[in-house]
């Protein structure tokens, strides 16, 4: 996986091809994108071409150097001695000699390595499989706990919010650049918030790297496993404006995705839930679901259950990162109409609502939980709980489990400002 899409820039080290005269090596500066992202190209000449991989001009001219530099079969020690040593096996520090994109890879390898998913029915679970070893180091399942469970609603509520979908298609106009603005990350959306840069939130650019790759495995599981049309199957006047990619509607990925980042951001900047950061982010998360909806790609019940499935992956993100418990959540689909009525809830029939409880601790005097949330208890901490600091560079049994929480860490140092 690559994080910046100047990694593609290494593509014109193949412009030294040409090694029949020493001036097609000047193509490997190309290969400077490798290193550094698009955002800081202009300040990256003294980096040109110290990206990886190789050219046949210029490995011609390291070789004949070498030639002329190194005594003929003899290596050369240092001196004086260099100090080296082999550090300990599986240290989560060691990722930080690392390149970002290794980094990112090896965390989403982390993150989605005990995560299983399994059909009980019609409902879609994820479950978190906890490993252990036997006192001869042999895998032995310890536990397994629910990430969170999914249930897709019937034919007749999308087909109950097509007219939705049509109504707010006359935001199309006034929306338009948003909409396209925020077709894939809309990074630049979080950053008029948070002011994230690449400066400042290297490492939080990262983990949201890892946490969005990895949410869009298992959101991609739940859509192939639903297989839910989008609104234009339901109606030859929806005509969205733009063209989405091929797979189901429900839940939505841009919901999930906003809601993820916008609880990731809170939690890593220390700001209390409910504090005028937190408020703007989540304004945000809901701002990014909606516009899917005036586009005329997603129905309303899509972010419902988007949002469910974001904000419950972030805490579990949290927790495989840090430690203790997390809430599972579920959503049952089938639960979308009074059954004194026969209609569908009324809050199911109008724009979602962003304070809409999940769980049982959202739940006030003002706000139940909605029938279709189902009321699911906290998970108990498998793991006990990390300091962020002190634990950061603390050996695992479990390399993955250090390299997430090294990463959760350096992410967490660059919001000490916040705190």
């Amino acid at each position: 996986m690559t994080i910046y899409s100047s990694l593609q820039g290494a593509q014109g080290a193949q412009g030294a091809q040409g090694a029949q005269g020493a001036q097609g090596a000047q193509g490997a500066q190309g290969a400077y994108g490798a290193w550094v992202p698009h955002f800081a190209q202009a300040a990256a000449a003294p980096t040109s071409g110290l990206g990886p991989g190789a050219d046949a001009a210029m490995s011609f001219a390291l070789t004949a150097s070498r030639e002329e530099l190194v005594e003929p079969r003899l290596a050369a020690g240092w001196s004086p001695a260099r100090p080296l040593a082999l550090p300990a096996v599986g240290r989560p520090g060691s990722a930080a000699r690392w390149s970002d994109d290794i980094r990112v890879e090896n965390c989403i390898t982390a993150l989605m390595e005990p995560l299983h998913w399994r059909l009980s029915g019609d409902r879609l679970m994820v479950w978190h499989r906890q490993m252990g070893a036997d006192a001869a180091g042999v895998p032995q399942l310890d536990a397994v706990a629910l990430v969170m469970r999914l249930r897709r609603p019937p034919q007749a509520l999308f087909e109950a919010q097509v007219q939705m979908v049509f109504d707010m298609a006359d935001l199309r106009q006034e929306r338009l650049s948003e909409i396209v603005g925020q077709i894939g990350i809309p990074m630049q959306f979080w950053a008029s918030i948070a002011d994230l840069n690449p400066t400042q939130h290297r490492r939080t650019l990262e983990l949201l790297a890892v946490a969005l790759q990895a949410l869009s495995h298992l959101n991609q599981m739940a859509k192939h496993s639903f297989a839910c049309p989008r609104p234009t199957a339901y109606s030859p006047s929806i005509q969205p404006m733009i063209n989405p990619r091929r797979f189901g509607a429900f839940p939505c990925g841009h919901a999930a995705e906003a809601f993820l980042v916008a609880r990731l951001l809170q939690m890593l900047s220390g700001q209390a839930v409910g504090s005028a950061f937190d408020t703007q982010l989540q304004r945000l998360a809901k701002r990014i679901a909606d516009n899917r909806v005036v586009a005329g790609v997603h129905f309303p019940i899509d972010n419902v259950a988007g949002r469910l499935v974001g904000e419950t992956f972030a805490g579990y993100v949290r927790a495989r990162c840090l430690g203790g418990g997390w809430q599972p959540r579920g959503f049952d689909g089938e639960a979308w109409r009074d059954p004194a009525t026969q209609l569908p809830w009324p809050a199911l029939m109008r724009d979602f609502d962003r304070h809409e409880p999940l769980d049982a601790a959202g739940v006030t005097a003002q706000r139940a939980l909605p029938a279709y949330v189902e009321a699911l208890d906290a998970q108990p901490a498998l793991e006990p709980a990390q300091d962020t600091v002190a634990d950061r560079d603390a050996v695992s049994p479990e390399p993955g489990r250090g390299v997430l929480r090294h990463a959760w860490a350096l992410a967490w140092d660059e919001w000490g400002d916040w705190r």
